[in-house]
């Protein structure tokens, strides 16, 4: 195994990727450990236990797209929502939905029970 100094930030990133690659069932603080060419200790050193690990990959993801999101005292909510649904689907069509059952056309996949 190779000797270089390891970040925090680099095991949850590697454990991302790896996650990326083979899943929630995949996912073994060995693989992560071989992907950076490191001993399983390094990454309990570093970060903790598989929790800790798939603990801090949620918060990292959500640091960034939580980051992603316009400042609060820019634009009101619903004003930022209908720009941004105006610039996602514009000069766009909507794909024709077909059922399952012989291709026809219909409104939408989803049933809708009647109130009770």
């Amino acid at each position: 195994m190779a000797e270089r100094a390891l970040s925090a930030d680099q095991v949850v990133r590697a454990a991302l990727a790896l996650l990326d690659e083979v899943g929630l069932r995949g996912f073994t603080m060995r693989a992560l450990a071989d992907r950076l060419e490191t001993y399983p200790a390094t990454i309990y050193w570093h970060v903790g236990n598989r929790t800790e690990v798939l603990s801090a990959v949620g918060d990292m993801v959500l640091d960034e797209a939580m980051g992603a999101l316009p400042d609060p005292d820019a634009l009101p909510w619903d004003e930022w929502l209908a720009g941004r649904s105006r610039r996602t689907w514009s000069g766009r069509r909507a794909p024709a939905r077909r059922s399952k059952a012989r291709g026809r056309p219909c409104s939408s996949h989803w049933r809708v029970a009647p109130a009770p």
